[in-house]
């Protein structure tokens, strides 16, 4: 039976030391607005050729068209473009769709673009502005669906909403580059972030926790391809179904010790803490329904060791994680570049 033991955890020490995006306040206010009611904030803000870029017709077919590699352009209004309303609005709105935990995650991502773009000496590429909100319909009327992607390097929120009411949450992806911050960065030079901060680093430890407490016989059954995946699955592919489960999708967590369906548990609970409550407790009971953690199972890819590339997969009839770890950072540090990401198997943008 899943518990959200872990999980209240994780979500009380992400409550608390968000910085501003450009200036703007530092915490997020814990009097969030439901979503609909900030998204029409955000678009009170906007003139008519802003809307324009900002609202795109429901059918529009760039909502399915997600990627988190650093592009120039992208759909929708970029904060960079945006004014101080417009951006604490736009922050506001986000604080609306995302929990506080996949919020704070959303900021050290956009943060990690100024560390990048100072080390390589690159602030055009690598402008931690560039990240782009659109909305798909508008929330206004109760009967129809809406939807909203935020989305930029490392970073890809797509949601589906009728009301309020989540309908859909996938893909959910995050990431990070540098997985960990290297010594070089001088002290100070971004504002938090230090050397050595590991913004991925939860859900790759419990990777590999759960990996080293497997006996060998476990371990031959999870540990599915000793070659590491070059990257996540489905990038830019709209709305992607995965192959057939099979023995390649690991371990079935029936086959596990106790403790070790608790390593399990931490892995997805950290993956569906960005999500709002109601939806996360719905894609808890969906795996329920689907038999819990005895039927979620469990594939490594690649080396056995940190600093060298690796990945792992978590699938069960309702819920497919990837994390991957395994190109180098942007100094040519090995494995230090992380991917992560949630789908609905049969359901990525609402769409079954």
């Amino acid at each position: 039976m899943l518990t959200l033991r872990p999980f209240a955890v994780l979500l009380a020490a992400a409550t608390a030391g968000f910085a501003a995006w450009s200036g703007g306040a530092g915490a997020q206010d814990e009097r969030v607005a439901a979503p609909s009611v900030a998204a029409e904030a955000f678009l009170e803000t906007l003139g008519a050729e802003e809307l324009k870029t900002a609202v795109l017709p429901p059918a529009d077919p760039s909502r399915l068209d997600w990627h988190f590699i650093p592009k120039p352009t992208r759909k929708g209004l970029p904060l960079k473009e945006m004014s101080d309303e417009q951006r604490t609005a736009a922050r506001q709105f986000l604080a609306a769709l995302i929990s506080a935990t996949g919020y704070e995650r959303a900021e050290k991502v956009m943060t990690l673009e100024s560390v990048v773009a100072l080390l390589e000496k690159d602030p055009v590429k690598r402008d931690p502005l560039k990240y782009y909100f659109t909305l798909f319909g508008r929330p206004n009327d109760a009967d129809e669906p809406w939807a909203v992607s935020v989305e930029g390097h490392h970073l890809s929120l797509n949601f589906l909403l009728k009301g309020d009411e989540v309908i859909a949450s996938t893909p959910l992806f995050y990431g990070a580059n540098p997985a960990t911050v290297p010594e070089t960065l001088p002290k100070g030079a971004v504002a938090g972030v230090e050397a050595g901060d590991r913004i991925l680093s939860d859900p790759e430890d419990a990777g590999f926790k759960l990996l080293n407490s497997l006996t060998d016989a476990q371990r031959k059954i999870a540990h599915v391809d000793p070659a590491p995946p070059r990257e996540v699955r489905s990038a830019g592919e709209g709305a992607w179904t995965p192959p057939p489960m099979s023995e390649q999708d690991g371990l079935r967590g029936v086959k596990m010790t106790p403790p070790q369906r608790e390593n399990l548990e931490e892995i997805v609970l950290w993956h569906l803490a960005p999500l709002p409550e109601a939806e996360r407790a719905e894609k808890l009971a969906a795996l329920e329904a689907a038999g819990g953690l005895r039927e979620l199972r469990f594939a490594w890819l690649g080396a056995l060791e940190p600093g060298v590339g690796h990945g792992y997969r978590v699938r069960g009839p309702s819920l497919l994680i990837e994390f991957v770890n395994s190109q180098p950072d942007s100094f040519g540090n090995p494995a230090n570049h992380a991917h992560a990401v949630v789908h609905t198997p049969d359901g990525d943008f609402g769409i079954e």
